[in-house]
C-alpha cells in the first residue's frame, strides 16, 4: 500500500504528538517523515522528503506561517493549516477554500480532511496551489477585492467576491449566483456565509437570501422587494427592512 508522507510544524511538542497520536491510530496509510518546530528545519524537510501533506500551525514562534509560504515549492503538496485562530485569520482560510483545523484538533474533522486529501485528483493538487495564491492575496490588506475558493467535483473556481450578487438558502446547502451568470451549489448555510461575509457589505434581507448592497438598485417599501441591478428582484422580511435600511445608510 503507497503510503503519504506528511510532516508537522508546531512549535508545541503536546500538539505534535497529539496529532501523531490520532494519525498513527486511524490513518496507517500515512507515514511520517518528519516533524519541525522553525521554518528552517521545515525547509529542510521539504528538501530532503518532499511530502504529500504538510501540517502547518500557524503561530510559529512568534513568526506567522504565511511568511513561509513563498520560501518553498508547494506544487503536489496538500496543506492542512492548524490554528487556534478565531479572527480574520479563520475568514481568510475559509473565504479561500484551504483545509484546516482548529485546535484542539478533533478526530472527526481530521479525517474528514484526509478523506479529501485521498480522494485529491492531480486537478485538486494543482487547485490546492491555486487556493494557497487566493489565500495569500485575501490576507494582504492592500488587496481591497477579495477572492472566494468555490469547490467542486473536479477542483476549485475562484471568484472575485465583488462579483457575488446574492446568495440563497437551500436547506443546508446555498446557492451562490455571480455576474457572469454562473450559479453554484455549495455544502455552507446562509447562516455560515452571513457571519463570513458581514464585513464585505453583504446583508441578510430575508431567511432565504444574503445580499451583496454593491448590486443594489431599488428598495420598494410598500411590497417589501429588493431590486438588484442584475435585474433580479428578492423578497425583503418585514423583521429585516429597518436593518436593510441601516446597512444602505452606512454604505452610501
Amino acid at each position: 500500500m503507497h503510503k503519504l508522507k506528511y510532516i508537522i510544524l508546531d512549535d508545541e511538542a503536546a500538539c505534535i504528538d497529539e496529532l501523531k497520536f490520532i494519525l498513527k491510530k486511524n490513518a496507517p496509510d500515512l507515514e511520517l517523515v518528519g516533524q519541525a518546530s522553525s521554518f528552517d528545519e521545515t525547509i529542510k524537510l521539504f528538501s530532503e522528503h518532499k511530502p504529500d501533506i504538510a501540517f502547518l500551525d500557524i503561530d510559529i514562534r512568534g513568526k506567522n506561517v504565511f511568511d513561509l509560504l513563498p520560501l518553498i515549492n508547494w506544487q503536489g503538496v496538500q496543506i492542512v493549516f492548524v490554528t487556534a485562530h478565531e479572527d480574520y485569520i479563520l475568514k481568510a482560510l475559509r473565504l479561500s477554500a484551504v483545509d484546516y483545523l482548529l485546535k484542539p484538533v478533533q478526530t472527526e474533522e481530521l479525517l474528514t480532511a484526509l478523506d479529501k486529501i485521498r480522494a485529491a485528483s492531480t486537478t485538486s493538487f494543482a487547485s490546492s496551489h491555486n487556493s494557497l495564491d487566493t489565500l495569500l492575496h485575501n490576507l494582504n490588506r492592500y488587496n481591497k477585492v477579495k477572492k472566494i475558493g468555490i469547490p467542486h467535483t473536479k477542483g476549485y473556481a475562484f471568484k472575485d467576491l465583488s462579483e457575488l450578487i446574492y446568495i440563497q438558502a437551500a436547506g443546508n446547502y446555498s446557492e451562490l449566483y455571480f455576474a457572469d451568470g454562473k450559479k453554484y451549489l455549495l455544502a455552507k448555510t446562509l447562516g455560515e456565509y452571513e457571519n463570513l461575509l458581514a464585513e464585505f457589505h453583504f446583508i441578510r434581507i430575508h431567511q432565504s437570501y444574503l445580499v451583496n448592497l454593491a448590486f443594489f438598485e431599488y428598495f420598494n417599501s410598500e411590497d417589501l422587494t429588493l431590486s438588484l441591478s442584475s435585474g433580479k428582484t428578492l423578497p425583503v422580511s418585514t423583521r429585516r427592512k429597518t436593518i436593510l435600511l441601516e446597512k444602505v445608510k452606512m454604505v452610501i
